[in-house]
């Protein structure tokens, strides 16, 4: 069982990924994209004219979000705030380890 999961969040997941499930895709990109997750950049000339997140709703994004609401209300947040602080400092060490880089 994973926290924040019911029953109908993966029965909901499986039947709208279909039979190849989350493989379909060919990055996390084009996933969050076809969830209308990511922004519809319009940019032309270098300049951004449009950042709008697509209008529409699904039922697998409306089920990911619970899911991610009921893991932060969860009354021992200790793991889930521990990933967060893990997450928080692999991007710190990443980006002071691209700082050396260039340097």
């Amino acid at each position: 069982m994973i926290e924040g999961f019911s029953h109908a969040t993966v029965l909901t997941l499986m039947s709208e990924l279909g039979e190849h499930g989350i493989r379909k895709f060919h990055s996390e990109q084009y996933f969050s994209s076809w969830l209308r997750l990511a922004p519809n950049n319009k940019i032309s000339g270098g300049r951004v004219l449009s950042s709008k997140t697509p209008k529409g709703s699904n039922r697998l994004k409306t089920a990911l979000r619970q899911a991610a609401n009921a893991i932060a209300n969860l009354n021992n947040t200790h793991t889930y705030q521990t990933f967060l602080i893990e997450l928080h400092l692999e991007k710190v060490e990443h980006s002071q380890y691209l700082q050396q880089l260039e340097n």
